[in-house]
């Protein structure tokens, strides 16, 4: 999943849960668009936002 937030990681989680057996959450993205909003490799340079989004939701 690309996310930046972990209120919208947890909210689209929530949508598939029955539907998956694990949730990954991309952190090594380089493409422009991820890194513009702050996803995929972006996530390296922000680890208390890489905490929040990996604890917030627990399947």
């Amino acid at each position: 999943m690309g996310t930046a937030n972990a209120q919208t990681a947890l909210n689209a989680a929530k949508k598939i849960e029955q539907d998956v057996s694990a949730i990954d959450i991309n952190m090594g993205c380089p493409k422009e668009f991820s890194i513009k909003g702050g996803m995929g490799a972006a996530l390296l340079k922000k680890p208390e936002t890489i905490k929040e989004v990996s604890t917030i939701y627990q399947m």
